[in-house]
């Protein structure tokens, strides 16, 4: 039977609006509505608000993917009828608009979503309605992508310095031989979303022929887990802007090139860099005890509440997020320069959210796959933080107050 025939609307509204951004800490509250097209005995419905990371992994005995769990609840909307001792069998009619509410807090310490190749961050609240037809059992799935964006923690100032890279090649043989090189500088290693990435480029090139046609500018992403080896680590790499230069930039035979502020890219809304390895608050506490204090006080330390140790567990990164500009000169040279993007504000008057920069992606589980899922609930395009107006900077200015920075 088509799903077109079982409802006239069955769909997961959310207080916050249609497209909301949550923060730790905030009570998520809604209600699930169903409009049926015909009778149903409805055995049950079930409410999951879970939000997990996971990236892929080559051990196969894992499943192929290895996980980290912020949270997971289960909530059932309909326990029993009314003056019935059993659960389940609930009759519903068709035509009518049923509304259940719900609400569910969302923990602190939950980072920011995100979604790459191999790894995400992901947080939902997904509804299944099981029907009962006498014979047998009809599942069907709607699902909520919540988008979350972690508070701007007070981190340590980070030191920002100048980043380049060179390289080059021989190729060619007898008179045809010749050398090509090409070196690339940024003022500085650290930027924010929405602030344009300008820089030096100088190309040398000593072949007799012009061999250089293109050159273009990437944005790449990596995500790797930040306890594995670094056997074990996914270092693939994800191109999220691609930018080709102008023909000016092409250097023709036996020339050189130099130009000092040449624009590769503006940085597009994208999750912040990981701040290398987990901070110092998330590090064990080693305790020491004094030759005069008693006893009971050491143990009053030792004795954690379980809400700061499960924050603390949230909070200690799973994935290491990191992002490099990549220059390449056809396919002779390929120039990277890792850089770190910043975290802007949550709020701010020269802040605004904007689409992710790798667009929509498909949010299916592995339990949901063979299920019999309903709406649009099962693509999900996040949202980041980005400078209201771009900034346009020189190779010797950053970003301050005057240029466009958030206060």
């Amino acid at each position: 039977m088509s799903n077109m025939n079982v409802f006239k609307c069955f769909e997961i509204d959310l207080d916050a609006g249609s497209n909301p951004i949550f923060h730790g800490g905030e009570l998520i509250t809604g209600t699930l509505k169903v409009e049926l097209q015909r009778p149903m005995t409805i055995q049950v419905i079930k409410l999951q608000f879970k939000g997990r990371a996971a990236i892929r992994n080559s051990d196969s005995t894992k499943g192929g993917e290895v996980e980290k769990v912020y949270f997971d609840r289960d909530f059932i909307l309909l326990e029993r009828p009314p003056g019935r001792p059993e659960p389940g069998h609930f009759p519903w009619i068709a035509d009518f608009n049923y509304s259940l509410p719900f609400e569910c807090p969302l923990p602190l310490g939950c980072p920011t979503s995100y979604e790459g190749s191999q790894a995400f961050i992901r947080y939902h609240v997904r509804a299944t309605l099981i029907e009962d037809d006498g014979t047998e059992s009809n599942e069907y799935m709607i699902k909520k992508p919540l988008m979350v964006v972690a508070p701007v923690d007070p981190l340590p100032e980070i030191a920002s310095h100048p980043v380049n890279a060179s390289e080059s090649i021989k190729f060619g043989g007898c008179c045809c031989r010749g050398k090509l090189s090409a070196e690339a500088e940024l003022p500085k290693s650290t930027y924010l979303p929405g602030e344009s990435v300008i820089g030096k480029l100088k190309i040398n090139n000593r072949h007799p022929r012009h061999i250089v046609d293109q050159i273009e500018v990437r944005l790449v992403d990596r995500a790797t887990r930040m306890d594995s080896s670094s056997n074990d680590k996914l270092t693939l790499n994800r191109t999220l802007l691609l930018n080709k230069l102008d023909n000016s930039s092409i250097v023709k035979a036996k020339s050189s090139m130099q130009k000092d502020d040449i624009l590769f890219l503006t940085i597009p809304p994208v999750v912040p860099s990981t701040p290398g390895a987990a901070a110092n608050a998330f590090s064990s506490d080693v305790y020491s005890m004094s030759p005069d204090e008693k006893a009971p006080s050491l143990i009053q330390k030792l004795m954690e509440n379980p809400g700061t140790a499960t924050l603390r567990f949230r909070k200690q990164p799973f994935l290491k997020i990191a992002y490099a500009i990549q220059i390449s000169l056809g396919s002779q040279l390929l120039l990277e320069l890792p850089i770190m993007i910043n975290a802007l504000p949550i709020e701010s008057d020269n802040v605004k959210y904007a689409a992710f920069a790798g667009g929509e992606v498909s949010v299916i589980e592995s339990d949901e796959a063979n299920k019999n899922r309903l709406g649009d609930g099962f693509v999900f395009l996040p949202r980041y933080q980005t400078l209201n107006v771009p900034q346009q900077l020189t190779t010797s200015n950053g970003p301050s107050a005057e240029n466009g920075a958030p206060k």
